[in-house]
């Protein structure tokens, strides 16, 4: 029998039309990762993946 171990890292993104503030919190270590980033998707997608 396998059992599945889940992490989560939650996500909140504040979108204005020039920038993009990103938000991580990690639950299990607490690590809050805070991120000002340029509007474009690409480049919040990349920052997002980090994550993964």
């Amino acid at each position: 029998m396998s059992h599945a171990i889940f992490q989560h890292t939650f996500i909140e993104l504040d979108v204005h039309a020039i920038a993009v503030v990103g938000c991580t919190l990690n639950p299990d270590t607490g690590q809050l990762v805070r991120m000002a980033l340029n509007a474009d998707p690409a480049v919040v997608l990349n920052w997002i993946r980090r994550f993964e």
